[in-house]
């Protein structure tokens, strides 16, 4: 029997961590407001708006661009999603530095819960900026 193209495979792969990142998510998200109280879960939510925002002005849209060049040549992708991570990486850590200066001065971290519930989400954004393997996995057809 004949096995599955490659890019069905990717595709699949994809698709599958997708929905389980979704339903995650949702269970996650349900529990913690449950938990946490509307307070905190609203500094979590505008601060994961906010990083995500800076997130994707960090990112200029180029992640497109570098797909479209890595699937046509791999070795010369790979140089581009770390250059590219280098300088995004960069960007996110200024434009959050200068987010957290609003923070401090317009009083809105007022208590060390707040700031450890922000710092965490800044967290989990740089995380994500440093991760340019999923990048070169998706334009290799390696998504696992």
């Amino acid at each position: 029997m004949k096995s599955l193209d490659p890019r069905l495979k990717n595709v699949l792969w994809m698709g599958i961590e997708k929905g389980i990142s979704f339903i995650g998510v949702f269970v996650i998200t349900a529990t913690m407001a449950r938990y946490i109280g509307p307070h905190y879960y609203g500094v979590i939510s505008y601060s994961v708006s906010m990083f995500s925002l800076l997130y994707v002005f960090s990112a200029m849209g180029a992640d497109p661009i570098i797909i479209k060049k890595g699937s046509v040549n791999i070795a010369a992708g790979k140089l581009r999603s770390l250059f590219l991570t280098l300088v995004r990486t960069l960007i996110y850590l200024f434009l959050s530095f200068l987010f957290y200066i609003y923070l401090y001065f317009f009083n809105h971290i007022n208590e060390p819960t707040t700031f450890i519930l922000v710092g965490a989400v800044f967290i989990s954004q740089l995380i994500l900026s440093l991760d340019y393997i999923s990048i070169v996995n998706n334009y290799s057809l390696r998504s696992k």
